[in-house]
């Protein structure tokens, strides 16, 4: 049990560590984001909505390949020869898909124009951005051959490469070039050209070994209901752009888009990185039947406690984080929006907790019915919400129906495994935050110097109050402390990368 979780915080550790040097690289865009002279207000909100199309695309070509592919490659259940089939299997079926959406998007370019961007002159815009979502699909697959090889080094360097030509494409074609909105898809399209082309010819060329094809359709129907859940997914999380946009225009949802990038700091640093590791070992964990409902258990209290001190942490440290990119009132302003959407985003993680399960006993088919109900939630909270509320609406709109969704989806996993998720650390942990939150409002209108003391003060406050909370105990001092003398006293090697030992594949 300590050695998953050792091998758990490990790998996420790994993931987490090179989401922090891309996120550090990412302020650098958010400079030019963030400026008029460069990108106008309103073609910041029109960009937000194509990064919003591009997830619901990007997981419509995908067929839940990605999943798929680290499912039947860590299956007890699948016959060894299959299992060296599945890289290049996944490979093929991705390229056929992207195929279809590519030559769908350079066709319908100026419609999909006038529809997104008003304006069908787009339309070369909108081919950029097909490019960029049919090598974006190849190159899923790669990333998610290294996730099931457990190569959280490599993945992260695939990453970094990605992001590096993202970077410099965006800043050459929009600052130095000053092509707006056009230059940025530009960048957009160079980022996945590289990596779609290196990572699938990586799977093509050396891990796959050959394309089965009753094996793709065990995919594909593994896969689909995956597309249904993931495309309520993203609409869960990305649709309410598009809501903000029909009901309060373009310039409102650049405020809403920049607080869900810095609420989104958090899925990026705990979320993403916790649930890239956990769905393979927790998979390998659940086929292996090794103390499942333990592990679960654990990581439920263990993430929960810590994912929401970060959630404090980001909150309270919003406000000037943004002063230092930018004047604009508007951008100030986003601190709630921070709170909420970042709430959302721990809700979301234990959410991850929890469908590991049902993937693991191959209901798909349910997984796709809870997130599209939540996502029906979302919409209808948000059109209730947003004309009362504004933008604070649409984000409780999403907090709420990522609650929903984790709740109801841990009720169903725990009639499989009977984990016994401790919801009363969940509750505690919310209300120290909501807590500490409102003693920080009075600093907003304090002195820099003496808001940020204040605010790190009540940051630091947290870890004592959880033991005050008996969220932990004294015991749990000495685990955590001999877990980290185990964990910072592994060899480096093998948190980048190198191949695990045996009893660990």
């Amino acid at each position: 049990m300590s050695g998953m979780l050792l091998r758990l915080a490990r790998q996420s550790g790994v993931y987490a560590l090179g989401n922090v040097v891309l996120k550090a690289s990412g302020l650098v865009l958010a400079v030019f984001y963030l400026d008029p002279a460069y990108l106008p207000q309103a073609d910041f909100g029109y960009l937000a909505q194509l990064d919003a199309l591009a997830r619901l695309l990007l997981l419509l070509g995908g067929l839940g390949l990605p999943l798929g592919l680290i499912k039947f490659a860590t299956a007890t259940t699948v016959a060894e020869a299959e299992r060296g089939a599945v890289p290049s299997t996944a490979l093929a079926v991705a390229g056929a898909c992207a195929t279809v959406l590519f030559a769908l998007g350079w066709v319908g370019a100026p419609a999909l124009a006038e529809t997104l961007l008003d304006d069908p002159s787009q339309a070369p815009l909108i081919r950029l951005f097909t490019v960029y979502i049919a090598f974006k699909t190849v190159g899923d697959v790669g990333y998610a051959e290294l996730r099931a090889r457990e190569r959280p080094g490599l993945f992260v360097l695939a990453l970094a490469i990605e992001w590096l030509a993202l970077i410099g494409g965006v800043v050459y074609f929009l600052a130095v070039q000053g092509e707006g909105l056009l230059g940025v898809m530009k960048g957009y399209a160079i980022s996945a050209v590289v990596i779609g082309a290196g990572l699938g010819g990586w799977v093509g060329l050396v891990a796959g070994k050959g394309v089965n094809l009753d094996l793709a359709k065990r995919l594909i129907v593994f896969g689909a209901p995956l597309v249904a859940a993931g495309l309520a997914s993203r609409f869960l999380s990305i649709g309410d752009r598009f809501l903000i946009d029909i009901l309060l225009g373009p310039a409102p949802v650049a405020v809403y888009e920049w607080g869900a990038k810095l609420g989104g700091t958090l899925n990026l640093f705990f979320v993403q990185s916790f649930q890239l590791a956990f769905t393979v070992i927790g998979l390998k964990a659940l086929a292996a039947d090794e103390a499942a409902a333990p592990l679960h258990r654990r990581v439920f209290r263990h993430f929960t406690i810590w994912t929401a001190w970060a959630v404090l942490g980001l909150t309270l440290l919003s406000r000037d984080v943004t002063s230092l990119l930018t004047d604009e009132p508007d951008y100030l302003e986003v601190e709630p929006l921070v709170l909420l959407i970042a709430l959302g985003f721990l809700m979301n993680g234990i959410y991850f907790i929890a469908v590991n399960v049902l993937y693991a006993a191959g209901r798909t088919r349910t997984v796709a019915v809870s997130v599209g109900a939540a996502a029906l939630l979302n919409v209808a909270l948000n059109l209730l919400l947003i004309p009362m509320l504004g933008l604070i609406g649409a984000a409780v709109a999403t907090f709420v129906a990522y609650g929903a969704l984790a709740g109801w989806t841990a009720v169903i996993a725990e009639r499989e495994i009977h984990a016994g998720y401790p919801w009363p650390v969940l509750v505690s942990a919310l209300l120290l935050v909501l807590g500490l939150w409102a003693l920080a409002q009075p600093s907003l209108g304090w002195g820099t110097g003496l808001r940020l003391v204040w605010r790190f003060a009540l940051i630091g406050a947290y870890v004592p109050l959880v033991f005050v909370a008996g969220l932990y105990h004294r015991g749990d001092i000495r685990l955590i402390q001999h877990a980290a003398q185990r964990f910072f006293g592994r060899e480096h090697g093998e948190a980048l990368g190198a191949s695990p030992p045996d009893e660990m594949r």
